[in-house]
């Protein structure tokens, strides 16, 4: 496992919890006063846009900057929440510690870091790890929950708890 204190991983059970909805609040957020970069993570490969720049590609592996806001895939909407870039990534789960290595040096030290994921968790360590959850929903994955700093359940949570300091993200008790 590769330690990442300036990444907050979100994650979750299941589709449609308010995974990006949350990634989007706490890059309004934290966007106010420290700079951040977003990383959308997925499995599920599509065609890319003519607006999305390619600065890496593979077999299993394709990493692209988003530059549209006007769109309504999560990577524009978390450009347009403030983040000062972000990085859409389509790869197998097993590549996405490759992915890190190759995004890491693209990242400036200083910048919060707002990473959605479903399999992120397996391979590296984030400041902070929060996955969001249905209270009605069957869990599918256990080991999510087990290794989450927070779990959210139907996006009752204050944003504010979270903040970003030292380079590292923290949680207001």
């Amino acid at each position: 496992m590769i330690n990442y204190p300036q990444i907050l991983l979100i994650a979750g059970t299941d589709r449609n919890v308010g995974k990006t909805t949350f990634a989007c609040k706490i890059i309004e957020q934290i966007s106010q006063h420290t700079p951040v970069t977003a990383i959308k993570i997925t499995p599920h490969f599509h065609k890319l846009t003519d607006n999305q720049q390619i600065i890496y590609q593979s077999e299993q592996i394709i990493i692209s900057i988003e530059n549209t806001t006007n769109m309504h895939k999560d990577s524009s909407r978390m450009l347009n929440a403030g983040a000062e870039k972000v990085f859409y990534v389509q790869c197998v789960d097993a590549d996405i510690k490759a992915v890190f290595k190759i995004i890491k040096p693209l990242i400036p030290k200083h910048n919060a870091v707002v990473c959605e994921s479903g399999a992120a968790h397996n391979y590296i360590n984030p400041g902070i790890f929060v996955v969001l959850t249905k209270s009605n929903s069957i869990v599918k994955n256990n080991d999510k929950l087990q290794k989450a700093d927070m779990v959210i359940k139907n996006f009752d949570f204050d944003c504010c708890k979270v903040y970003f300091e030292n380079l590292r993200w923290q949680i207001k008790s």
